[in-house]
Protein backbone atom coordinates (compact mmCIF):
# COMPACT_ATOMS: atom_id res chain seq x y z
CA UNK A 1 0.00 0.00 0.00
CA UNK A 2 1.34 3.85 -1.04
CA UNK A 3 -0.13 7.40 0.04
CA UNK A 4 -1.42 9.14 -2.80
CA UNK A 5 0.38 11.65 -3.79
CA UNK A 6 -1.41 14.59 -2.07
CA UNK A 7 -1.26 12.81 1.89
CA UNK A 8 2.55 12.01 1.06
CA UNK A 9 3.18 16.34 0.44
CA UNK A 10 0.97 16.28 3.42
CA UNK A 11 3.70 14.12 5.33
CA UNK A 12 6.53 16.33 3.88
CA UNK A 13 5.51 19.80 4.91
CA UNK A 14 4.30 18.62 8.40
CA UNK A 15 7.66 16.88 8.83
CA UNK A 16 9.90 19.85 7.98
CA UNK A 17 7.44 22.03 10.26
CA UNK A 18 8.07 19.63 13.39
CA UNK A 19 11.77 20.07 12.50
CA UNK A 20 12.16 23.76 12.58
CA UNK A 21 9.31 24.15 15.15
CA UNK A 22 12.08 25.65 17.38
CA UNK A 23 12.87 28.34 15.16
CA UNK A 24 12.86 32.28 15.82
CA UNK A 25 13.36 32.94 11.92
CA UNK A 26 10.69 31.10 10.01
CA UNK A 27 11.38 33.38 6.94
CA UNK A 28 13.63 30.65 5.36
CA UNK A 29 11.32 27.82 6.54
CA UNK A 30 8.66 29.32 4.75
CA UNK A 31 10.52 29.92 1.71
CA UNK A 32 11.36 25.80 1.80
CA UNK A 33 7.41 25.05 2.87
CA UNK A 34 6.59 26.82 -0.54
CA UNK A 35 9.70 25.26 -2.40
CA UNK A 36 8.16 21.90 -1.22
CA UNK A 37 4.40 22.70 -1.62
CA UNK A 38 5.02 23.45 -5.53
CA UNK A 39 1.89 24.33 -6.64
CA UNK A 40 -0.13 22.85 -3.86
CA UNK A 41 -0.73 26.34 -1.92
CA UNK A 42 -4.07 24.23 -0.63
CA UNK A 43 -2.06 21.64 1.40
CA UNK A 44 0.21 24.26 2.43
CA UNK A 45 -2.63 26.23 4.15
CA UNK A 46 -4.01 23.22 5.51
CA UNK A 47 -0.76 22.00 6.91
CA UNK A 48 0.28 25.36 8.34
CA UNK A 49 -2.88 26.49 9.82
CA UNK A 50 -3.38 23.25 11.59
CA UNK A 51 0.18 23.18 13.29
CA UNK A 52 -0.28 26.88 13.84
CA UNK A 53 -3.86 26.38 16.25
CA UNK A 54 -2.08 23.48 17.66
CA UNK A 55 0.82 25.34 18.86
CA UNK A 56 -0.74 29.25 18.70
CA UNK A 57 -0.18 28.60 22.95
CA UNK A 58 3.13 27.34 23.22
CA UNK A 59 5.73 30.27 23.56
CA UNK A 60 8.57 28.28 22.54
CA UNK A 61 6.59 27.85 19.09
CA UNK A 62 4.61 31.22 18.66
CA UNK A 63 6.95 32.99 16.46
CA UNK A 64 6.52 30.54 13.90
CA UNK A 65 3.08 29.27 14.93
CA UNK A 66 1.95 33.03 14.05
CA UNK A 67 4.31 33.30 10.20
CA UNK A 68 2.29 29.78 9.82
CA UNK A 69 -1.03 31.35 10.66
CA UNK A 70 -0.21 34.27 8.21
CA UNK A 71 0.13 32.28 5.07
CA UNK A 72 -2.34 32.85 2.54
CA UNK A 73 -5.76 30.04 3.57
CA UNK A 74 -4.10 28.91 6.53
CA UNK A 75 -6.95 30.58 8.69
CA UNK A 76 -9.20 28.38 7.62
CA UNK A 77 -7.34 25.87 9.05
CA UNK A 78 -6.67 27.12 12.79
CA UNK A 79 -9.89 26.68 13.99
CA UNK A 80 -9.03 22.92 13.13
CA UNK A 81 -5.78 23.07 14.86
CA UNK A 82 -7.34 24.55 17.51
CA UNK A 83 -9.93 21.79 18.46
CA UNK A 84 -7.39 18.91 17.82
CA UNK A 85 -4.87 20.65 20.53
CA UNK A 86 -7.09 19.51 23.37
CA UNK A 87 -7.11 15.51 21.92
CA UNK A 88 -4.70 13.66 23.37
CA UNK A 89 -2.03 12.75 20.61
CA UNK A 90 -0.03 9.53 20.68
CA UNK A 91 1.30 6.99 18.19
CA UNK A 92 -0.45 3.94 17.66
CA UNK A 93 1.03 0.46 19.15
CA UNK A 94 3.25 -0.58 16.28
CA UNK A 95 2.79 -4.36 14.67
CA UNK A 96 5.67 -5.99 13.85
CA UNK A 97 6.81 -9.09 12.26
CA UNK A 98 10.02 -10.93 11.69
CA UNK A 99 9.81 -9.31 8.07
CA UNK A 100 9.85 -5.73 7.99
CA UNK A 101 10.73 -5.32 11.36
CA UNK A 102 13.24 -1.96 12.21
CA UNK A 103 13.78 -2.72 15.56
CA UNK A 104 12.41 -0.94 18.76
CA UNK A 105 12.70 2.60 19.05
CA UNK A 106 13.73 5.02 22.34
CA UNK A 107 10.36 4.35 24.03
CA UNK A 108 11.37 0.52 24.12
CA UNK A 109 7.86 -0.02 21.54
CA UNK A 110 8.76 -2.37 18.96
CA UNK A 111 9.21 -0.42 15.80
CA UNK A 112 8.21 -1.51 11.92
CA UNK A 113 8.14 0.00 8.66
CA UNK A 114 5.14 -1.73 7.32
CA UNK A 115 4.79 0.54 4.00
CA UNK A 116 6.67 2.89 2.44
CA UNK A 117 7.20 6.34 0.56
CA UNK A 118 8.53 7.06 -2.92
CA UNK A 119 11.04 9.68 -2.43
CA UNK A 120 13.01 10.85 0.68
CA UNK A 121 11.68 13.16 3.05
CA UNK A 122 14.72 16.05 3.22
CA UNK A 123 14.95 19.13 4.66
CA UNK A 124 18.03 21.96 4.73
CA UNK A 125 18.33 21.62 8.46
CA UNK A 126 19.48 17.93 7.37
CA UNK A 127 20.27 14.97 10.49
CA UNK A 128 18.28 15.21 12.90
CA UNK A 129 15.58 16.76 10.59
CA UNK A 130 15.69 13.79 8.46
CA UNK A 131 15.47 11.02 11.26
CA UNK A 132 12.03 12.86 12.70
CA UNK A 133 10.30 13.37 9.03
CA UNK A 134 11.18 9.79 8.82
CA UNK A 135 9.10 8.94 12.33
CA UNK A 136 6.68 10.79 10.95
CA UNK A 137 6.53 8.78 7.92
CA UNK A 138 6.49 5.76 9.73
CA UNK A 139 3.60 6.83 11.84
CA UNK A 140 1.23 7.96 8.72
CA UNK A 141 2.28 4.38 7.04
CA UNK A 142 0.99 3.07 9.99
CA UNK A 143 -1.88 4.34 10.42
CA UNK A 144 -2.64 3.91 7.14
CA UNK A 145 -2.61 0.10 6.96
CA UNK A 146 -5.51 -0.02 9.82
Amino acid sequence: MELDPGSQLSVRLSATIICNAHTDDPAALIVELEQIAGGRADLLAREAGLWAGVYEDDQDRQTLAEALAALPGADRWVPVGQDRSGVRHGTPKAKTTNAGSAGTGSNGRPVSIPVTMKGALTSTTGGRCDQSALRVQQIVNLRART
